[in-house]
């Protein structure tokens, strides 16, 4: 590569210690004979990777990820030895810290939605071939309201949903071909979202330690569990009704049915328009423009009551 950087294939060997020296051409000799010129490269066994916990993650990525195996340390007696363990989710290597020679952890990156291969590498270039499985799950819509609003849009729609741990990557919803920024609406989802950042260093993982002594970020697990409240406002539309989507832009969507755009209720007339106090009288409502929806309700004054749909 240049007078002063080579590149050299190991060759196969036996696992064990051997000695790395440079011999000028057609000689065997070494270009010195002092031990200075020697460097110790280490063949360690064919790392095995056993069981990984979870075996799931979201699509953006920061989930803890636990592996347990044989041969996942290797030793090299040189004082400036180096390594650059790594796991590969498919085709995505990240970083991972060695626990011990059958433990080791690192953390799912942001992946699109599948079924990846997990491997384990000693050096970041040989890495097991053990075969294990790791899930990558999309975005699990479990809440919507409101399901309908005006044409002219500003209709605050909140989502609630599962598989979202933090909020780093951005978000949109979309109604039909339109599409519009969605937002966390908590604050502490930001707090997630830089505590992912701040955890992308498998070893500053925070967690409590199960029987064997390694960390467990029992936080990924929580998050994985609950849900997260995302918003998001329409946009001017055409009257009907429309798929809406939430989508983490370039990675997951996730259908969350439809949403019309109907007109504003418009009263007409009501009957009775009296009633004694303290005393829950049916009231029939004429006008136009009514939805047939489980939100539908009456107001009266600042006090809300469930309303029948009778026809729009």
């Amino acid at each position: 590569v240049s007078d002063s950087l080579l590149l050299c294939t190991s060759p196969p060997s036996s696992v064990g210690y051997v000695a790395v020296e440079v011999v000028s051409t057609g000689s065997h000799a070494p270009l010195a004979n002092s031990n200075s010129n020697r460097m110790i490269f280490t063949y360690h066994p064919e790392v095995h990777i056993q069981s990984v916990h979870p075996s799931h993650g979201p699509v953006l990525g920061g989930f803890l990820v636990r592996l347990k195996g044989s041969h996942f340390e290797a030793t090299n007696p040189m004082e400036n030895a180096t390594s650059q363990p790594s796991c590969r989710f498919g085709t995505t290597p990240v970083e991972a810290t060695i626990k011990n020679s059958t433990h080791a952890l690192c953390r799912s990156p942001i992946h699109r939605e599948g079924r990846v291969s997990l491997e384990l590498s000693l050096n970041g270039q040989d890495y097991s071939t053990s075969a294990v499985v790791f899930e990558i799950l999309g975005l699990r819509l479990q809440h919507l309201e409101p399901t309908h609003g005006p044409p002219h849009g500003s209709t605050s729609i909140r989502l609630l949903v599962g598989g979202l741990p933090h909020c780093a990557w951005p978000l949109a919803c979309s109604f039909g071909s339109i599409l519009t920024p969605a937002h966390c609406a908590i604050a502490s989802s930001s707090a997630a979202s830089s505590s992912a950042a701040s955890s992308s260093q498998p070893g500053t993982a925070e967690g409590t330690a199960d029987d064997d002594g390694i960390g467990i970020d029992h936080n990924s697990v929580d998050l994985w569990q609950g849900s997260t409240p995302v918003v998001c406002l329409t946009r001017p539309h055409r009257s009907g009704a429309v798929p809406l989507q939430l989508l983490a832009v370039g990675l997951a969507n996730v259908s969350a049915g439809w949403f019309t755009f109907t007109e504003q209720p418009f009263v007409s007339s009501i009957a009775p328009t009296i009633a004694m106090r303290d005393t829950l009288t049916p009231v029939i409502v004429q006008g136009s423009g009514f939805t047939n929806t489980s939100t539908l309700c009456c107001r009266f004054g600042s006090v809300r009551t469930n309303a029948t749909f009778i026809n729009n």
